[in-house]
């Protein structure tokens, strides 16, 4: 009797976060050196034809579908972020609109509407990438005590 443990190939990632993050890092340094060595040196470095495919690994949560039903109408198709009317209706004709949960699920995050706000999709982008993303994840919390305080 054997037994086989699976082996990551050479080169493979196994978390789509680390492949995300990555792939934010070579981007950075990309738009540094296009600065300093203008446009068409970038140019030529460009890889042509179909990418190289990676497997990535991820963890998928069961949301409840009465949290983000909630959440959506407790906003109303306007951003509970910016305050503005969502940017376009969704293919049932709904205002579209992203549910971001303030403490992510993957630390520790409920699935609740108190930790549930209905945001366009600029700011939900904002939410997790913007350099002022803890100060807005600060905002999003004072909005959400306001909402299930008041």
């Amino acid at each position: 009797m054997f037994f086989l443990d699976p082996v990551p190939s050479e080169g493979a990632i196994q978390d789509i976060t680390q492949a995300t993050q990555e792939l934010e890092r070579a981007i950075a340094e990309a738009q540094k050196e296009i600065t300093r060595v203008g446009p068409e040196a970038i140019f030529a470095k460009i890889r042509r034809g179909r990418p190289q495919q990676r497997k990535a690994t991820v963890t998928v949560f069961d949301r409840d579908s009465n949290v983000v039903a909630f959440v959506l109408h407790r906003a109303g198709g306007q951003c509970e972020g910016c305050g503005q009317e969502a940017p376009f209706l969704n293919g049932n004709g709904q205002p579209y609109l992203e549910v971001h949960h303030v403490q992510r699920l993957a630390d520790g995050g409920a699935d609740e509407p108190e930790n549930a706000i209905g945001l366009c999709p600029t700011c939900h982008r904002r939410a997790h990438y913007s350099c002022d993303r803890e100060e807005f994840t600060l905002l999003l919390q004072a909005r959400l005590l306001a909402i299930h305080d008041g």
